[in-house]
């Protein structure tokens, strides 16, 4: 039971910082929304360790993590479901690159790392202060995206740019999953490019002053 408890309370602030930093990148203001977005959070981290400890669903656990965030801001936010899907998706591959560049600095293995517990849930908080500090850092230099429609839409304008960053976060979301099975370099490399590329069309997407 107390296993229990510290991994779903490791993972309750994994993904509090993980909507830190959601809500600052993109600007996103969740006034109202408090409790909803705790209780998310929370249900989230518990679902978390039922299907982390199950052999069926414990290596699409990040595919799952993805679609329960999507759907939230879909549902509670009313965001697209492309916005919602980018939203995800950049959130994951930020803080996946964070980890497995930390991990390659370290030097230590992920098998070294997951199979001691005081280093797990240590690697975890370390990790997760780097994304909360980028977080802090987005907010006090008013850096985001602003594109994501405030109003309550669930369409969006099948432009060329829109239709890139749907199957490009979808494509994001495939590969994430995939480069859990694959090694520490090249599953970085590739969580890193979804980063990357998702940034880019971030950009892209602001510059454009297109409006959804």
């Amino acid at each position: 039971m107390l296993n229990a408890l510290i991994y779903i309370l490791f993972s309750t602030f994994e993904g509090f910082v993980i909507f830190a930093y959601a809500f600052s990148i993109f600007r996103i203001d969740f006034k109202g929304l408090e409790k909803e977005t705790i209780l998310t959070v929370i249900l989230i981290s518990i679902a978390t360790y039922f299907y982390h400890n199950s052999s069926l669903f414990s290596n699409i656990s990040l595919v799952l993590n993805l679609i329960a965030l999507t759907c939230f801001f879909i549902v509670l936010f009313k965001v697209s479901p492309l916005h919602a899907l980018l939203i995800s998706a950049l959130s994951f591959a930020t803080l996946l690159t964070i980890q497995g560049a930390t991990t390659l600095i370290s030097g230590l293995s992920l098998d070294e790392i997951m199979r001691t517990d005081w280093l797990r849930y240590s690697f975890q908080f370390f990790t997760d202060s780097i994304l909360l500090l980028i977080s802090l850092l987005i907010k006090k230099r008013t850096f985001g995206f602003t594109f994501v429609p405030t109003r309550y839409v669930l369409k969006f304008k099948l432009t060329s740019l829109n239709i890139a960053i749907l199957l490009t976060s979808i494509s994001a979301v495939i590969v994430m999953g995939i480069a859990f099975n694959l090694s520490l370099y090249v599953g970085t490399f590739f969580w890193g490019m979804c980063f990357a590329v998702l940034i880019y069309l971030g950009v892209s997407k602001e510059m454009s002053n297109e409006f959804d």
